[in-house]
């Protein structure tokens, strides 16, 4: 269930681990309503994005606090502009192979 995924976070885990595993459970949820995470940022026609973008995305599909968004955008490879490299950032969190 991932509403009781979100409430162990992150304390119980380490953070980066459980980051990967909130992320496969963003994308097996959206796999559920019929979308493919990664077609959906691929629709944003860009490489790298905002990260509220990002967070809108995820956002579609499981609730977190501030506090959770940061620990997860804290392990996104980033831009020197700060922009999310949402493909590295889906293949680190094993959604996206290869």
């Amino acid at each position: 269930d991932l509403e009781a995924h979100l409430q162990a976070a992150p304390d119980g885990l380490p953070e980066a681990a459980w980051t990967r595993s909130l992320i496969t459970q963003i994308a097996s949820q959206a796999k559920k309503t019929g979308s493919v995470l990664e077609a959906s940022l691929a629709r944003l026609g860009q490489d790298a994005i905002d990260p509220e973008d990002l967070r809108k995305e995820f956002a579609k599909h499981a609730k977190m606090d501030a506090e959770q968004w940061a620990t997860v955008v804290s392990y996104a490879d980033k831009q020197s502009d700060g922009n999310v490299l949402w493909r590295e950032f889906l293949r680190w969190s094993g959604v996206v192979k290869g």
